[in-house]
């Protein structure tokens, strides 16, 4: 047996997750994680020219938009169906 298999390797949480890293944790796209980190509807943090964020961040975006009420997020498309309909 090895010195290193002994050592417990401590596990530490990252406290800043890379673009890649938080697109994943919400399920979305890069182009659409930027769209909202541009719009400033999402919280980062810039490192240098990289952007990073935190984790309790985007837990609290989630939080904020969890809902049981649907609601049409494109209006227009009901009128347009109704138009072509008559």
């Amino acid at each position: 047996m090895r010195k290193h298999e002994d050592e417990a390797v401590p596990v530490v949480q990252k406290a800043a997750l890379s673009t890649r890293e938080a697109a994943a944790y919400l399920s979305i796209s890069l182009p659409t994680l930027f769209r909202l980190t541009r719009a400033g509807q999402l919280p980062h943090l810039r490192i240098g020219r990289g952007l990073r964020y935190r984790p309790e961040d985007l837990a609290a975006f989630l939080e904020e938009r969890v809902t049981t009420k649907w609601e049409d997020f494109n209006p227009e498309r009901k009128k347009a169906r109704k138009e072509v309909e008559r």
